[in-house]
């Protein structure tokens, strides 16, 4: 091989070399960029993130004095996806103080944005999202924001508890308080979002073609799940159980307009299926809207409601008013009326199963409705139409609309055990559908409603096959919401002259009286949970206590506190003092 070949062969291998170089530099750098741009990020107050991230888990307490102040974390920008490691933000050490609450903790601005793995608890408003389409939150827990306290006791109870939903268009929901507030945000996704010993759980307004599955809403002094101008959504295998106040049982049943379902004010065309909401104010609460009150226009019409658990509701199984819908297959027991629909008009009632209530279905004013194949049994009475001699004079809906009781069609309900079936006032044009008619009615009928939705593949099992707590009577409603049978506790159950009857729940483990004054020829001195005692109380004593001290399992209170296993805890009744 000549020089000058020899020269060209050691200048290219040269040069191999060097772009080999230059290239695995370059690969270096681009690794210990994307090292940096994902490596974890730090909590802090202020911190506004714009790009994806992973969190590093932490717990935080960021505090909030009033609601004009900042959000603790902002995250604003398209495509971006947090993690946050199950990390923890703390509003407030004031746990026992939830009506003090304030501010907010997490507000998401732009599109396609995931956040996973984020607990809050002590703020006013854990998550606000608005103008944000395709929203995932997945795997949340954000119990223990905030609630009002509540005035009305067991003996009595107080207007000032009664919430009202009715307007919502600058935001006037987020007095309450909520888990989360979505606002113009289309296409979301919630999942696993846990909220429990708060007043709100998932509040939305203007928000279309979402979805909200599996998620755990429980316990709650308000709404479950709410809904403001918002349509084409699917709601669908939620737990959203015990959402009520203003219940004391065999004194008094209001529910105070809590629910655990609540959809006003033009929501059309959603899907709700698969939800047990039962022990909550309403189980299902549909009002048209002030704007169709007014106008006589529009409502809240073809949703779907299909296959719910609704029971034990003090006030009404469904309540659906002044629109169009479809009931089918839902299931009411126990509950003041199983389903209200007044003002109701071409809504389909079809296969609802309601027991032992006191009202199975009633309908004021309401026209062209169809009910075939409702089980009703055990109610005081059946199926009652009606219609009232007067309008309110500020309804514009009865000055456009014709809203005479009339044009029903009624096919193979049967009604067993009921005290009276029909009760049928002022009400014109009743048809009595024979089998082949109600048949030919139901195949009818199915051409014009929605597809029926099939179990979502990954949705859980919502039917609580623990029923020891199902009822009415274990609505216990104390100053901070319901009572959600984890923690010690002692309540008067009736009042029999000077016969006290007491109720005891409570985790597993053992239940001592430790001290009393006043009461006398306890029935018991020690047990387990549940449990009754009854007691006298001495009619010449002013004041009067029972203390008890339980030994046992762990468990949580409903501000959140820990109480370890066999440390011993210590719960009293009152009376004066």
């Amino acid at each position: 091989m000549g020089y000058e070949a020899i020269s060209k062969k050691l200048y290219f291998h040269c040069m191999r070399t060097h772009y080999c170089f230059i290239y695995l530099s370059f690969s270096l750098l681009v690794l210990m960029g994307c090292q940096l741009e994902n490596s974890p990020i730090e909590l802090e107050d202020g911190l506004v993130i714009r790009k994806s991230a992973v969190v590093n888990p932490d717990t935080l307490t960021i505090t909030r004095f009033d609601s004009t102040s900042p959000p603790v974390i902002q995250i604003e920008g398209n495509n971006i996806e947090v993690d946050f490691g199950q990390s923890l933000l703390i509003g407030s050490i004031h746990v026992d103080r939830p009506n003090h609450f304030q501010g907010m903790a997490l507000r998401i601005r732009g599109n396609n944005i995931t956040i996973r793995n984020l607990n809050i608890k002590g703020y006013k408003v854990a998550i606000i999202a608005e103008n944000s389409d395709n929203l995932r939150i997945i795997n949340c827990d954000l119990s223990l924001n905030y609630r009002s306290k509540l005035k009305s006791t067991r003996e009595k109870e107080h207007l000032d508890d009664w919430l009202s939903y009715h307007h919502n268009e600058t935001d006037q929901w987020l007095r309450y308080g909520a888990g989360i507030y979505l606002r113009n945000c289309d296409g979301f996704h919630l999942e696993g979002i846990k909220v429990h010993q708060g007043q709100n759980g998932i509040l939305m307004s203007g928000c279309n073609g979402g979805i909200a599955f599996n998620n755990d809403i429980r316990y709650n002094s308000g709404v479950g799940i709410g809904m403001y101008r918002s349509s084409n959504n699917r709601i669908m295998h939620n737990l959203l159980d015990f959402n009520v106040r203003g219940y004391s049982h065999g004194i008094y049943q209001r529910g105070q307009d809590s629910a655990g379902l609540l959809v006003y004010e033009q929501c059309q065309d959603n899907t709700f299926a698969y939800n047990s909401a039962t022990h909550s104010g309403d189980g299902f609460f549909l009002w048209a809207g002030q704007s169709t009150m007014d106008t006589g226009k529009g409502g809240c019409n073809g949703n779907l409601i299909y296959r719910n658990d609704f029971s034990y509701a003090p006030t009404n199984g469904i309540e659906v008013t002044f629109s169009s819908n479809f009931l089918l297959e839902n299931k009411m027991e126990e509950c003041r009326y199983g389903i209200w629909g007044g003002y109701s008009y071409e809504t389909l009632i079809i296969g609802n199963h309601i027991t032992d209530s006191d009202f199975g279905i009633a309908i004021e004013h309401g026209h062209h409705n169809t009910l075939i194949d409702n089980m009703i049994s055990g109610c005081d009475l059946g199926l009652k139409l009606w219609q009232r001699d007067e309008q309110p004079a500020d309804w514009g809906f009865a000055e456009v609309n014709d809203v005479r009781s009339r044009d029903y069609q009624l096919g193979q309900n049967q009604f067993e055990n009921c005290e009276k079936i029909f009760e049928f006032n002022d009400t014109r044009n009743i048809q009595f559908l024979t089998t082949s008619q109600a048949d030919s009615t139901r195949r009818r009928q199915s051409e014009t409603m929605p597809s029926l939705p099939q179990p979502l593949s990954r949705g859980m099992d919502t039917d609580q096959s623990d029923h020891t707590f199902r009822g009415r009577k274990f609505i216990i409603v104390n100053e901070w919401g319901p009572y959600d049978q984890s923690y010690p506790l002692i309540w008067l159950r009736e009042t029999n002259e000077d016969k006290y009857v007491f109720a005891l729940f409570g985790p597993e483990g053992n239940w001592r009286i430790t001290g009393a004054h006043g009461f006398t020829n306890g029935s018991l001195k020690s047990g387990t949970f549940p449990n009754t005692l009854t007691s006298t109380l001495d009619s010449q004593v002013s004041s009067a206590y029972i203390e008890l001290e339980f030994i046992g399992a762990e468990f949580t209170d409903q501000f959140g506190r820990v109480n370890k296993r066999g440390v011993p805890y210590t719960f009293r009744y009152d009376i004066g003092g």
